[in-house]
């Protein structure tokens, strides 16, 4: 008898554990979020986003129509497709939105995040070109050949001094403008 009543104790438990894990899961799922968005509701300010993930990158879960539809609705005018390490299929949208077959607004721009020793966004794309293997200063060579703009997207990393211990000030910087700025930079 005690066995039973241990076995049952030990099934009522396990089910109310399960039971607690898939309630947390639905509530995850279907539960909205707070809306801690940035509207744009003048007319006469331009809003662009320069850093958003399709579900063509590892931490990206909107389609691109998806993510072109959300923004519309918050009011941007043009955003930047930002998938880690490629833009192919960014440049891929970029066509279609030519082409007509994806909405004219907002603009999409074709971009990248590369993600290597520090992650860069590559911003205004042309061609497309691999990005992985090649070190922070082919990227940036390859981002300015492509007359594009590199910005660090997540400059911290736990270290006060991550652009600048990890090269990507120095590699971004002409040599003069490097020596000028010595004086200012980051203790």
């Amino acid at each position: 008898m005690l066995e039973f009543t241990v076995l049952f104790f030990w099934i009522i438990v396990l089910s109310l554990i399960v039971a607690t894990w898939l309630g947390l899961l639905w509530l995850i799922i279907y539960l909205p979020l707070p809306a801690n968005t940035i509207v744009n509701n003048n007319e006469q300010t331009i809003l662009i986003n320069t850093h958003s993930h399709t579900e063509f990158s590892h931490d990206g879960i909107i389609s691109t129509k998806g993510l072109q539809l959300w923004l519309k609705k918050n009011g941007f005018d043009a955003f930047f497709i930002t998938d880690h390490n490629h833009h192919l299929q960014t440049m891929k949208a970029v066509q279609a939105q030519d082409q007509g077959t994806l909405p004219e607004e907002p603009l999409m721009i074709v971009g990248e995040e590369f993600s290597g020793s520090n992650h860069m966004t590559l911003l205004g794309l042309k061609r497309n070109f691999i990005t992985r293997g090649l070190n922070v200063q082919q990227v940036i060579d390859s981002t300015h050949e492509d007359q594009g703009v590199v910005i660090v997207a997540h400059w911290f990393d736990g270290e006060r001094e991550s652009i600048t211990k990890k090269g990507i000030y120095h590699a971004s910087v002409a040599p003069e403008r490097h020596e000028q700025d010595q004086s200012t930079a980051l203790p």
